[in-house]
């Protein structure tokens, strides 16, 4: 068995009070408000938050002309 601190987390988003919030993988009940939740969950990823800044080009002001 699995304690919460080893299990998956996911986030959540509670349709009575709109709440988005982490919870471990079995969680189907608000944390604020106690209501079911039947919506997805998502899963955390540990890689989809970049740690590092992109150096990106510099853009310029596109001047279109108005009527």
């Amino acid at each position: 068995m699995t304690t919460t601190l080893e299990s998956k987390h996911v986030m959540r988003r509670c349709p009575h009070c709109r709440l988005l919030f982490e919870a471990p993988e079995g969680t189907n009940a608000c944390v604020v408000c106690g209501v079911a939740i039947e919506t997805l969950a998502l899963p955390l990823v540990a890689d989809a938050v970049p740690t590092e800044l992109a150096e990106r080009e510099p853009t310029a002001r596109l001047d279109v002309p108005r009527n």
